[in-house]
């Protein structure tokens, strides 16, 4: 179980996510500097991880495991209000395009990704527990209910087609992916029911609880390993109103993996009584490893399968609108973006692009929802010649700034070469 709480705090995660993602999708930032050039390659990654209530300063402590003093724990524990939630993403790796030489406005694409998501809600009650023992509960029933723990890991491998739908300059363009995917790691872990009673003298403590996991096989884990395969489509449609504005809508990763035979699924269902227990720290001294059997007492009901299951992967619904303000020079933007099977809000961004030369490129942006609540950053775009362009930039400045308050943080980067 202690397993499972940290896991819920240790993410290391790169997400590639552009506001105009690449020329392997819609054309790309200072495409125009290189009409003739049809070819691309390139490399791109952002990392973020969010919270609306765990900051930044306590991320980073534990996850390098320096020690936490009660200041900090405290910080933390008071931001936690209902069910907080923290999450995260990943998706690095390189692509390659290029146009079709019958007809420029058509080209098709490959990316070869790594990607991950994180997704957890917990109780007030579960981090009080875990980080400050039994001891603060005395008397109390610590509510352990409603946790939702999701951590996917996989490698994609995609084919894609961009196709212009008219022949003038203005008009709708498809774009649509193909991925095969390789499952690295699953693991999915509920509790519908749970509840931590301490007798007030500490004559015994009492654990109520219903559990539901689901997990790859753990003997088999790292970066490359498969455990499963599955595959996943994108589709979007733009239109363009030459001068004007940009309209854009599609989803991403809708998708199924099937995990292999050596997976397995659980289930505990049990009231059981501890005697005598006052304990400091609970995952400390009362330790519940999910992955092996032989850690559960008589008392727990338990009911281990060990047989493939298939899952669909976070599918993302996202629609964008851009309007030229002063054309190639300022543009607007909008966007809004919502993540089935997660603890996501709509997530919804506004920021500008301003070209303060033909080779530089700068913009502002702010946002709120998705696993944070109000966020803003910058993003650079330069121009470096010889057909190199470079792309960085950040989702929550704040993150860098104030880590002991702001409860985000991210940045990106991207190198790409046109030839």
């Amino acid at each position: 179980m202690k397993k499972i709480f940290r896991t819920l705090f240790v993410t290391s995660i790169i997400l590639v996510c552009f506001h105009s993602p690449s020329a392997a999708q819609w054309n790309g930032i200072f495409d125009s500097n290189y009409p003739d050039r049809q070819k691309e390659v390139g490399f791109a990654g952002e990392y973020f991880i969010s919270s609306d209530a765990v900051t930044v300063e306590f991320q980073n402590t534990y996850l390098n495991d320096n020690f936490i003093d009660n200041d900090l724990k405290d910080k933390t524990f008071k931001k936690m209000n209902g069910e907080p939630v923290l999450g995260s993403g990943l998706d690095a790796g390189f692509y390659y395009s290029s146009r079709s030489e019958k007809n420029e406005e058509h080209s098709w694409f490959v990316n070869v990704r790594h990607r991950q998501h994180y997704n957890s809600t917990f109780t007030p009650d579960m981090f009080g527990l875990y980080f400050y023992g039994n001891k603060m509960y005395a008397g109390k029933t610590a509510d352990l209910s409603d946790l939702n723990y999701l951590n996917i890991r996989y490698n994609q491998f995609q084919y894609g087609i961009v196709r212009k739908l008219s022949g003038d300059s203005s008009g709708w363009t498809f774009r649509g992916g193909v991925s095969f995917l390789l499952g690295e790691n699953y693991l999915d872990i509920k509790t519908d029911r749970g509840s931590f009673y301490t007798h007030p003298e500490a004559e015994y403590v009492e654990l109520d609880i219903f559990l539901e996991s689901k997990q790859s096989d753990s003997t088999n884990t790292g970066f490359g390993k498969v455990n499963g395969v599955g595959g996943s489509v994108d589709l979007a449609l733009q239109y363009l109103k030459q001068g004007k504005y940009i309209l854009r809508f599609g989803i991403k990763d809708a998708g199924i993996i099937a995990w292999n035979s050596k997976s397995t699924s659980f289930e505990i269902d049990t009231l059981y009584r501890f005697e005598g227990e006052l304990i400091e720290n609970f995952f400390d001294s009362l330790f519940l490893d999910i992955k092996s059997e032989g850690e559960f007492t008589d008392g727990f009901k338990e009911n281990r399968k060990e047989e493939g299951f298939k899952t669909m992967i976070p599918l993302k619904a996202e629609f964008s609108y851009g309007r030229f303000v002063i054309p190639d020079k300022l543009t607007l933007w909008a966007s809004a973006d919502y993540i089935f099977n997660a603890d996501y809000t709509p997530y919804i961004q506004l920021w500008n692009d301003y070209y303060i030369s033909k080779r530089f490129m700068a913009g502002i942006s702010f946002r709120y929802g998705g696993y944070a609540e109000i966020g803003a950053g910058i993003h650079l775009a330069a121009d470096l010649g010889k057909g190199y362009i470079l792309q960085a930039g950040t989702s929550y400045i704040s993150g860098f700034i104030s880590s002991s308050s702001a409860t985000a943080q991210g940045g990106s980067f991207g190198l790409r070469k046109k030839f």
